[in-house]
């Protein structure tokens, strides 16, 4: 499975989806949470447990890594710092996060948007 961007969607899933067996690849023109750190010094609008997901907290517990308390509210840096980049150094995703890395070009064959929406 290839994800583009280790943005909070990217690092997210593909924390998920090495937590379920997947061969995961990330590949980010940046660095893991660049967009974010764009706007690191703005507090979020919503608290720390809002923007982080029960997997994600239990891999950073595996890992022995302190989580902030559930309603504070982080900026932009301590989000991508503290937890972006940690779930990005996860071992299951170890060697598996490729930043600094641009695609050129995606494709599919054999399936439109709209084939398989509903199926297993």
């Amino acid at each position: 499975m290839i994800i583009l961007g280790a943005g909070p969607i990217g690092i997210e899933a593909a924390t998920l989806a090495a937590a379920r067996g997947w061969d995961v690849r990330v590949f980010e023109r940046g660095k893991v949470g660049e967009h974010v750190r764009m706007w690191g010094h703005v507090t979020l609008f919503s608290p720390w447990s809002l923007n982080r997901s029960a997997w994600g907290e239990a891999t950073l517990r595996a890992m022995g890594r302190p989580l902030h308390d559930g309603e504070g509210f982080p900026t932009g840096h301590d989000y991508a710092s503290d937890y972006l980049d940690a779930l990005a150094s996860a071992p299951a995703l170890a060697g598996r996060v490729f930043e600094d890395t641009e695609g050129l070009g995606v494709s599919r064959a054999h399936a439109l948007k709209g084939d398989w929406i509903g199926s297993a």
